[in-house]
């Protein structure tokens, strides 16, 4: 039973909507829309870039340069959307980072749908 339990929390966290289904009703609707569409635009904008470099539209260079500024601006999205929901969750860093609260390291494949 517990392995079932696991396995359901997991895949539900996994999914792209967690931090915004979590985040419901703590902020402003609206504010937290924007934040949410902000964040969903720079991963879109990530995506891109890595699908121009694999279709050889953009260089290494040009790919390596693009990459870390979107990142950077990714992580502060992210960042200002954790802050807004009020939740006091750190979702986003279910994805292999290092959690600051307990100086673990959790890693799982996010398979959101």
């Amino acid at each position: 039973m517990d392995q079932y339990v696991t396995r359901v929390v997991v895949a539900r966290l996994a999914r792209r909507d967690t931090l915004a289904v979590l985040a419901q009703d703590v902020a402003d609707d609206g504010e937290l829309r924007g934040l949410t569409d902000a964040r969903d635009a720079l991963r879109a904008k990530l995506a891109l870039a890595d699908d121009d470099y694999a279709e050889d539209k953009i260089s290494r260079d040009q790919h390596n340069r693009i990459t870390p500024r979107l990142r950077s601006k990714l992580d502060a999205a992210e960042d200002a959307l954790r802050t807004a929901s009020g939740s006091g969750l750190d979702l986003t860093d279910l994805t292999g980072r290092t959690l600051p609260r307990c100086g673990r390291t959790f890693r799982w494949s996010a398979g959101g749908r």
